[in-house]
């Protein structure tokens, strides 16, 4: 059981580096748009944990693709994009579309 991790990537080749050591089988990307041509196909879900301003570009491929997608907040960086991702999600059927969310707790009275 468990997870397989098939790919990593990471625009900082140190970083891919760093996590192909961790899954040694994983193939290994400095661009996600390679990642999706060449192995979106297998892969079953998808984390995406890049930088923030990038959330939204990175998740709407793996929708298309009908993947399931993790999110790290915020999932968009405005309501435009954020409505993009919305309706591929709701294109790719079946597949979720989760964004972490962490609420914190109001600051004094």
């Amino acid at each position: 059981g468990g997870e397989n991790i098939i790919a990593v990537c990471d625009v900082n080749g140190k970083h891919v580096e760093a996590a192909a050591m961790k899954h040694p089988q994983a193939a290994k990307f400095t661009d996600f748009r390679k990642l999706y041509d060449e192995v979106g196909k297998q892969c079953d879900a998808v984390v995406v944990s890049t930088c923030e301003h990038t959330h939204a570009f990175a998740t709407l491929p793996a929708l298309q693709l009908k993947k399931h997608v993790y999110c790290e907040k915020p999932l968009a960086y405005n309501i435009w994009e954020t409505r993009q991702v919305m309706e591929a999600a709701a294109r790719a059927g079946d597949a979720q579309c989760y964004a972490r969310v962490r609420a914190r707790p109001r600051a004094g009275p």
